[in-house]
């Protein structure tokens, strides 16, 4: 029973001895003519478990530390009488459910546009919303020029009406520079960012959770920009507040890690490397002990751990030893949730036959090549980057074992659909 109570502001129904409002919502919804069927509606899903979440039990990822056991995503308590799941969709499925549904809510929102500006002007705090709205689902589903259009206008709008300091002004603010980078003006999109962090700072404190997001979002530009520096010293700064403010466990404080972790991996440098592959393994024991092994959170540290380990010189044999492990893992577990032809999957034995061929077990690398190179061809099309990058490994593999017509032969065809000549082709 999900309906509730028309108007949360109004007075609240007169329904005995019932002390829990939102049992008190539920109860009205069923006695109201106008909802009393919802009680007989069910909408049966079928899912892999990894994706569906009892909030009685387990939260969804998203929500995991963020609020209690019980509660919806606003922190609320809900009635224990109620059946309430959560399904969190991989982003292959949520791509596509996001472009077949935004449309009609694009429509929607542009008629909403129109009455709010007609009806109450273009001041209005909901038609400052619905600019901002709009925005944000026309950068969803790639229309990138018109959600700047929009996103324009809201924080234009907002910025003059409410201050440049308010939430929603700078919401606006972050999604524009967030479109920007997109679009290929990183300098401009930079430029915003630091914009939105010094009004964060100075409206909520340096160490609120909004700001350090903000300077988490100026280091990854500048880090795309090449300013490796500074970059990393505004990714240690969010790291170390998220995990004063939200705790080490904490989803955004697992994300700020991660990035830290990534910068540090592709700076060079022993020192940096070693610190990389320490960010890795406690990212990956939180996601293990609040998500559970199988989980693809948990499958994606453990790829990431993997590449540190790989990247490494100081983790020498054992550390390659160690990442193999972890990519037999990952192989192995992403069959499990997404099946064994999967584009992930596929992706994941690549990375494991590559390892292998590293290590110069090519017996054991040759099959796994082959059908990583048959499954990326299927799932992406042999012109896709990484069915070429596979195809080129296997060709390295192939040399190392004194093969080397049959890695001209391989490297030949994978070029084919591209109208390369030479194996450069293929490395670029």
């Amino acid at each position: 029973v999900n309906f509730y109570w028309p108007d949360d502001n109004g007075p609240e129904p007169d329904l005995g001895d019932l002390d829990s409002w939102d049992e008190q919502r539920c109860a009205a919804a069923l006695r109201n003519e106008n909802c009393a069927r919802g009680g007989d509606v069910c909408l049966p899903l079928l899912v892999a478990g990894d994706f569906a979440f009892d909030i009685w039990v387990h939260q969804a990822p998203d929500l995991t530390g963020k609020v209690d056991l019980g509660c919806n995503a606003r922190g609320k308590r809900q009635w224990p009488g109620r059946d309430v799941w959560v399904v969190q969709l991989d982003e292959a499925a949520m791509s596509r459910l996001q472009s077949g549904g935004f449309t009609s809510q694009i429509q929607v929102i542009h008629q909403r546009l129109t009455w709010l500006k007609e009806h109450r002007g273009k001041h209005d705090p909901d038609t400052m919303r619905a600019y901002h709205d709009l925005g944000v689902l026309l950068q969803a589903v790639g229309h990138l020029a018109d959600a700047e259009v929009a996103l324009a206008k809201a924080w234009r709008a907002r910025r003059r009406e409410l201050g440049p300091d308010h939430p929603d002004s700078t919401h606006s603010l972050n999604s524009l520079a967030t479109v920007k980078h997109r679009l290929g003006r990183s300098e401009e999109a930079a430029s915003l960012h630091r914009q939105c962090l010094a009004v964060r700072e100075a409206s909520l404190g340096a160490t609120h959770p909004h700001t350090l997001q903000s300077a988490n979002n100026l280091a990854a530009i500048l880090e795309s920009i090449g300013h490796r520096d500074e970059a990393e010293k505004l990714h240690r700064r969010a790291l170390a507040g998220l995990e004063a403010v939200l705790g080490s466990g904490h989803r955004d404080t697992l994300v700020s890690r991660d990035n830290l972790a990534t910068l540090l991996k592709d700076s060079g440098g022993e020192k940096k490397a070693d610190e990389a592959v320490k960010l890795f393994e406690a990212s990956l024991r939180a996601r293990t002990d609040a998500l559970g092994p199988r989980h693809p959170e948990v499958l994606r540290a453990a790829v990431a751990l993997a590449g540190a380990l790989e990247a490494s010189d100081s983790a020498g044999a054992r550390g390659l030893e160690a990442a193999l492990a972890l990519r037999r893992r990952a192989a192995g577990g992403y069959g499990q949730v997404f099946g064994p032809e999967h584009r992930v999957t596929m992706q994941a034995v690549a990375a494991l036959a590559a390892l292998l061929g590293r290590l110069g077990r090519l017996k054991e690398a040759e099959p796994l090549h082959l059908r990583a190179l048959k499954g990326l061809d299927v799932a992406l099309g042999p012109s896709h980057p990484e069915t070429l990058r596979c195809a080129g490994a296997y060709a390295d593999m192939l040399r190392a074992d004194a093969r080397a017509e049959e890695a001209e032969e391989v490297e030949s065809r994978a070029l084919r659909p591209i109208g390369g000549s030479t194996p450069s082709t293929l490395s670029l």
